[in-house]
């Protein structure tokens, strides 16, 4: 048998066996801390069926859809959602990406996104394709969003968040003061910082496959073996690498405590560990 097939084989046997096990568990609480937006009777199909936590736009634009290859990729921002989106694409057309800019096109203009279907076409997406996200380690995917979106400013996050903070435009802010942004009600502000649970609208036993990008070397062929049935190459993009898990090693147990409580859904949810085992 071909390795990739098998090795998916296995992991899509491993990822069912924790969705029905695990998930079902939270499945009637799915959102700790941030209510679904109200319907409105002018609300397209999907998110009459699956209101979303945060702002649509947040969550929108991060849907991936290929009515060609029946496949939903939910994207999650700081969670390896470029090499994903690159490899896809490569998958797709043979066409290697090479910057951000190309990337970011691709992420903006290729795929449908949900508020494009109709009922019908969101009913066809549900029964018959293959629907799948990759989470990360809130721990690390906290640290690498500051470092990027803060630190370096991509983006221009920083002064709008200083203005939050009530702080002049071009201040410095701490990764203590972030977390103060974020528990004073940010976290719900940007797709970088959201909880992943609240990034992905469908119950997650409507998942075919939930990876983990620690395990990115190994799942990630197995999706695209699954989606295209070849082998195919993996397109890695690493211009918005942090380094997260050197600055993890400076945090202190006040900082551990307090993302923990932040993200204690993602924690719980994905089954990552309270304590980080470097």
């Amino acid at each position: 048998m071909n390795n990739t097939k098998s090795i998916l084989s296995s992991i899509v046997k491993t990822s069912g066996i924790y969705l029905n096990k695990v998930l079902g568990v939270f499945k009637t609480e799915r959102h700790l801390s941030a209510p679904s937006q109200r319907r409105t009777d002018n609300d397209p199909p999907f998110y009459n069926l699956f209101p979303s936590a945060l702002e649509r736009e947040i969550v929108n634009c991060r849907i991936d859809i290929s009515p060609s290859y029946k496949f939903v990729y939910f994207r999650i921002p700081k969670a390896a959602n470029s090499t994903i989106v690159a490899s896809l694409y490569h998958a797709e057309t043979s066409i290697e990406l090479t910057s951000q800019v190309e990337i970011n096109k691709i992420k903006a203009d290729h795929f449908l996104f949900p508020d494009q279907l109709n009922l019908e076409q969101v009913n066809e997406m549900m029964e018959n394709y293959f629907k799948f996200t990759f989470t990360r380690n809130p721990y690390r995917r906290i640290i690498s969003a500051y470092l990027d979106k803060i630190i370096r400013n991509k983006g221009g996050k920083r002064d709008s968040i200083a203005g939050f903070l009530l702080k002049p435009n071009g201040s410095d802010i701490s990764f203590d003061e972030f977390l103060k942004y974020l528990e004073m009600g940010g976290i719900n502000q940007n797709g970088h910082w959201a909880r992943q649970i609240d990034l992905l609208p469908i119950p997650l036993d409507k998942f075919d496959f939930i990876g983990k990008i620690e395990n990115l070397s190994v799942e990630l062929p197995g999706v695209l073996y699954k989606l295209f049935n070849r082998d195919c190459k993996i397109i890695t993009m690493r211009e918005h690498a942090t380094n997260a898990e050197d600055a993890y090693l400076n945090l202190n147990q006040d900082l551990y405590d307090r993302i923990y409580k932040i993200y204690e859904a993602d924690f719980e949810y994905f089954k990552y560990p309270r304590i980080f085992n470097v």
